[in-house]
Parts: C-alpha cells; structure tokens; sequence
C-alpha cells in the first residue's frame, strides 16, 4: 500500500491526487508504526526474565493514575471522556512497571478504538481485593462485543469485525500475555450498566 501510493501520485500529478495519496500514506505509516510496536510489545512480553528488570514492589494507584493522566490529551482529542476510579495510594504490587503500563495502555488504547463514540467514556478503576492483591479493570460505554466472540478475545490476531476500526489484533493479546507473565488473570465480559466492554485484570497478593 505503500508503495501504491508514491507510484500514483507520480502517474497523476494533479494537486486532489497527490493529497489523497499523502493521506493514504500518512494513514498507512501510522498503521505500520503501530503493528512495529506491538510486536516489540508481544516480544517484550515473552522475553526471557533475565532480560527484563527485575520485580520489585510497585505503587500500583500511582502508575496507574500516571498512566491515565497521560493518555487523557489523546482521549480529549478523540471526544473521550477518560478517568480514574481508585485510591490515590496504598496499593503495592510486585511486578516490571514497563509491562504493567504496557498492559494498560492496551486495554485503554483497545476501548478507545472499539468503544468510541459521540458521547464515549472509559473508566480505570482500581481496587484491593479482600484477599489480597488487587483488580484492575477498563470500562467502556462502546456496543459491546457479541458473547459468542468473547472467549476469543485475547488470541493473537483476532478482530471482532463490523466494528469499523482498523488493528493488528495484538492489543488484547499483549495484555494477556503479561498477565500471564505477572501471575495475574484476565478476564473480559460485557457489561450493562452502562453498556459495554469490560477488561479487568485481577493480580496476586
């Protein structure tokens, strides 16, 4: 696609072609840049645990309110309504902080592309667990996904299509491998008040 464009805008100089071939590049290249780094993101998730940090106790409520904080220019530029739900501190978990912010990044960036709308919200909410650890979960007030496709979600390169959004399919993917890697569950469901998706990641004492 790439390289269609280039030979397009060559073969028809007219000011409209070459603009329409620019955008389609500029859209393309964000596409590629994207794929590049959730791969790098699905490798880092398998690296071996020599590779990577070493665990060690983290402020789970302020990487994750940092993490939000950050993403809400992008959010506000795309009509999202993008907060947090949690303690503000007191909650500790053993882990690699670049995973961790990997993995919710995702989450984020896959209810921002799948539940946007006029209207969208997405909700992070973090909460002790009576038995220790913690649970992190995105909400979104997007369609949903059809129940029959949720147990899929999470395989490597799977889309719910008829959403109307472009992906790699990698994003829920990453997330459950570094879940998997940091002793945590993920679990996804719809949910109805308000309608959505919901993503939560319950992690260890």
């Amino acid at each position: 696609g790439l390289r269609l464009q280039p030979e397009r805008a060559l073969a028809d100089p007219r000011p409209e072609t070459v603009r329409a071939a620019l955008e389609h590049v500029e859209r393309l290249s964000a596409g590629t840049a994207r794929a590049a780094g959730q791969l790098l993101a699905m490798a880092r998730a398998q690296a071996p645990d020599e590779s990577l940090g070493a665990a060690a106790p983290l402020d789970m409520a302020k990487l994750v309110r940092d993490e939000v904080a950050a993403r809400v220019p992008d959010a506000l530029a795309k009509s999202i309504d993008l907060g947090y739900r949690g303690p503000e501190h007191g909650i500790t978990v053993i882990g690699d902080a670049v995973l961790l912010r990997e993995l919710l990044g995702n989450l984020i960036d896959n209810a921002s592309r799948y539940g946007a709308h006029s209207g969208a919200f997405i909700t992070v909410e973090l909460q002790p667990s009576a038995i220790g650890g913690c649970a992190m979960a995105v909400q979104d007030n997007g369609p949903g996904v059809a129940p029959e496709l949720i147990p899929r979600l999470g395989e490597r390169f799977f889309r719910a299509m008829g959403n109307g959004h472009e992906g790699t399919g990698l994003g829920l993917a990453i997330v459950r491998e570094i879940a998997e890697r940091l002793g945590a569950e993920l679990s996804i469901s719809n949910h109805n008040d308000p309608h959505g998706l919901r993503g939560q990641v319950r992690f260890p004492p």
